[in-house]
């Protein structure tokens, strides 16, 4: 990944590839509709796979879910985590 930052770079290299895919998932769907088929076929994860590792994601600090009249959203904790997620991806 271009644009290293260590601290990020180091929670990133701790994350298990199905947390990491959660994460991409969390920013590309804009933390919406995580479970639906379409959602989860993109991000090439089972539903149980997902919701297990938004759980350790929300355990260890890196997102959160919140609600609203529309529904469940996820947002990671860290705005300047997920803008650096979003551009090391392009790399």
């Amino acid at each position: 990944m271009q644009g290293e930052n260590p601290a990020y770079m180091q929670v990133w290299q701790s994350l298990t590839q199905v947390q990491k895919k959660a994460l991409k998932a969390v920013i590309e769907e804009q933390g919406r509709e995580l479970l639906a088929r379409a959602v989860l076929q993109r991000h090439g994860l089972a539903a149980s796979s997902l919701q297990r590792a938004l759980r350790s994601l929300d355990t260890l600090g890196l997102i959160r879910e919140d609600e609203s009249p529309e529904g469940v959203r996820y947002r990671l904790e860290d705005p300047f985590f997920a803008a650096w997620l979003s551009m090391a991806q392009r790399d």
